[in-house]
């Protein structure tokens, strides 16, 4: 009988931490409205986002945010910081570019937006960031993951802009040059 009630207890638990993870996703819909998306916001089920946002957040001596993906978005990944912590952070990544990178590149972009969060705890910043914070978020994430991981997503990046035809990339250009001049 104890058994019985200990195998419920936990099930009722599990159920719990998932109702409140999609909650999460829900609210990271609702407060991405201004972000057009296609498709639903998901709780990440992919493990090798899970086990590069695991490992990286400890690396940072940060807690673990939960992990949305969605099929399409402008963005390639976002923090969600919230005003009151009830809904807790949240990472907001395109599924094509989960796919995309090498583990080291995933790992520099979590390593980013986790420095958003971290930042942002500090800082007081919950939406949107100047050229100056990204620069200052690349580098504490390259703090964590070395600066070619980071170098690698913003390469990436850099790529598919130039594939699409945007050609005034300044801003990135200048994020890269930076983390060049970093060593590890």
């Amino acid at each position: 009988m104890r058994y019985i009630i200990m195998c419920l207890a936990g099930a009722f638990a599990l159920a719990l931490s998932s109702i409140s993870t999609v909650d999460r996703c829900g609210w990271a819909r609702k407060e991405s409205a201004v972000v057009p998306a296609v498709g639903d916001f998901v709780e990440t089920q992919d493990r090798r986002l899970r086990s590069s946002v695991q490992r990286v957040a400890a690396l940072a001596h940060l807690h673990v945010p939960a992990v949305c993906e969605v099929h399409e978005t402008p963005l390639w990944a976002y923090a969600l910081i919230p005003v009151r912590k009830n809904h807790g952070d949240i990472i907001v990544v395109k599924r094509s570019l989960v796919r995309a990178l090498s583990d080291r590149a995933l790992d520099g972009l979590m390593a980013h937006e986790l420095g958003h969060i971290a930042r942002a705890q500090s800082l007081g910043v919950t939406k949107g960031y100047s050229q100056i914070e990204e620069l200052e978020t690349d580098r504490l994430a390259a703090g964590w993951v070395g600066p070619e991981a980071v170098k690698e997503v913003l390469m990436f990046i850099h790529r598919e802009r130039e594939r699409a035809g945007r050609t005034n990339q300044f801003e990135l250009k200048l994020r890269i040059i930076t983390l060049h001049t970093m060593r590890k």
